[in-house]
């Protein structure tokens, strides 16, 4: 986007802008306790976000998880007192590396 195209209207409410990141795929993390639970999710067109398609045309394959991913998550959690928590991550590079 470009930020000169911004006007006024932008003060109504809060808004989230990052940049688009050229992914494989996509990875939902959850975490319970100290087990780690990780799903590739593909959409079957490709979209950007696959929590704006159709749900019934997903994809899920387990994957595992990188040790220091996992230790990451693991302080987040700690961080915050949480003893459960998902994660949406973007899996850069090739998907097939990841899958368990």
């Amino acid at each position: 986007m470009d930020p000169a195209s911004f006007d006024e209207t932008l003060a109504v409410t809060a808004h989230l802008f990052q940049a688009e990141i050229d992914k494989s795929s996509d990875v939902r993390v959850t975490v319970v306790g100290h087990q780690v639970f990780a799903h590739r999710i593909q959409t079957p067109d490709g979209a950007v976000d696959w929590r704006r398609g159709d749900w019934h045309g997903l994809t899920y394959t387990p994957v595992t998880v990188p040790m220091p991913v996992k230790a990451r998550l693991h302080r987040y959690l700690a961080h915050f007192h949480l003893v459960f928590a998902c994660f949406d991550l973007a899996l850069t590079g090739d998907a097939d590396d990841a899958a368990s």
